[in-house]
């Protein structure tokens, strides 16, 4: 089982000189709609805009001095590629942001304005996602991304810790937390993730898809509008 609380400590040394140390601000309003006090982590305010910059900076840190020789790579459609332009930048490490082609200018300003090398490739995030781990594989560049498939690219066992943050939140029954899982590569991902106890997937398209196609479904389908239209019945 992984040791939450050492691997937070390690990140939280390696990172607090970088990060900006948001404030922790009372809501009243969700407090009493909730009926719980209920607190915001002001991230909006963190370096690049958004709480991604924690998870860059945190990961490129945690390189070694080979790996960092050898760059980083990632994908995104904006907060992300954001986070790790910065961290790329305070750090003096090369690396790559693939966005999809239809992603807003906007986005791909604040890129390269925080330092970050922009390469348009696809027209969605997935095909993004793929051209950035085509680059990994062909260059030793690192992928930077914590979702399930994408840590099993990199030789972690994503579903394990889905089951590892499942067994940490049930013994505390006060906690109303959902997992969700990300980055479903397969169907086989899809079983796994649920039988280890995740409550939300986001699933590609394409998957989507192969969960309901089957080609004895089709066939079975077939044979049925066959046989009813030769039935010649109506409903």
């Amino acid at each position: 089982m992984i040791d939450f609380k050492s691997k937070v400590e390690q990140a939280i040394q390696r990172s607090s000189s970088y990060i900006r140390h948001t404030p922790l601000e009372h809501s009243p309003y969700l407090s009493a709609l909730s009926g719980a006090n209920v607190y915001l982590k002001l991230d909006n305010i963190q370096k690049t805009g958004s709480f991604k910059f924690r998870g860059a900076i945190s990961k490129i840190t945690s390189l070694s001095i080979e790996e960092k020789n050898r760059g980083v790579v990632t994908a995104s459609t904006g907060n992300h590629g954001a986070a790790c332009s910065l961290a790329m930048s305070l750090l003096g490490v090369k690396g790559k942001i693939i966005v999809p082609e239809n992603v807003h200018k906007n986005k791909v300003e604040n890129i390269l304005n925080l330092g970050g090398e922009v390469e348009y490739y696809g027209d969605d995030c997935i095909h993004a996602e793929e051209k950035a781990q085509e680059i990994s594989r062909t260059t030793g560049a690192t992928y930077i991304s914590p979702f399930i498939g994408r840590l099993d690219d990199i030789g972690q066992n994503g579903v394990n810790l889905i089951r590892d943050i499942k067994k940490v939140f049930s013994n505390y029954t006060n906690f109303k937390t959902k997992i969700l899982a990300a980055s479903i590569r397969s169907i086989e991902h899809v079983t796994e993730v649920a039988k280890a106890g995740a409550d939300i997937s986001t699933i590609p398209t394409k998957i989507f898809h192969q969960l309901y196609k089957h080609e004895l479904t089709d066939k079975g389908l077939k044979i049925f509008l066959e046989d009813w239209e030769k039935s010649k019945q109506k409903i």
